[in-house]
C-alpha cells in the first residue's frame, strides 16, 4: 500500500516528533578522559624528573672529566709522550670493565701523540678530584706508569 506521509511508518514518541525518545539523553562517562589526563600529567612529570636527574648526572660527570683532564695534563709522562692535550674523552666500556670503581679510562690525543690513560682518582673532602695512580697506554699497547704528585 502507498502511504500519504513519509513519516507514517516512523515510530512516534509521546511528544509526537519522529525519532524522539521518551528518555533523557544518556550521560557520557568522563572517567576515561580523566584517567588519560592523569596519565598524561604523570608522564610529563616523569620525563622532567628523569631528564633533570640525567642532566644533573651528566653535568657532574663532565665537570669531573674536565678536572681530571687538567690534572693529567700536568703529569710528566703525558707531557712527554702526548704533549698538550687536544682531546680527552671517557672510554666508558673500558672504565666499566675495570674491577676498581675508582679507575677510569680516557682516550687522549695531544700535539705529540695519542693513547689511553687509566687513572685512579677519588674526590677529596673539598669536592676536588685527586689522582691516586695511573698508566699511559700508547699505540702498540706500550704501557708507561704515571708519576702522580700527591697533594
Amino acid at each position: 500500500p502507498m502511504y500519504k506521509n513519509q513519516f507514517e511508518r516512523q515510530p512516534y514518541s509521546t511528544q509526537g516528533f519522529p525519532g524522539q525518545s521518551d528518555f533523557p539523553p544518556a550521560r557520557k562517562s568522563r572517567t576515561g578522559m580523566i584517567i588519560l589526563i592523569i596519565f598524561g600529567i604523570l608522564s610529563v612529570l616523569g620525563i622532567f624528573c628523569c631528564g633533570g636527574f640525567g642532566g644533573l648526572a651528566y653535568y657532574g660527570f663532565s665537570y669531573m672529566v674536565r678536572e681530571v683532564r687538567s690534572l693529567v695534563a700536568e703529569v710528566p709522562e703525558v707531557k712527554e709522550h702526548i704533549g698538550e692535550i687536544k682531546s680527552f674523552n671517557s672510554d666508558f666500556t673500558r672504565s666499566f670493565a675495570d674491577d676498581d670503581d675508582d679507575t677510569f679510562v680516557y682516550e687522549i690525543e695531544g700535539t705529540k701523540g695519542n693513547g689511553r690513560v687509566h687513572v685512579k682518582h677519588v674526590t677529596d673532602d673539598n669536592g676536588d678530584e685527586v689522582l691516586v695512580s695511573g698508566e699511559l697506554v700508547l699505540p702498540g699497547e706500550r704501557s708507561i706508569p704515571l708519576t702522580i704528585d700527591p697533594r
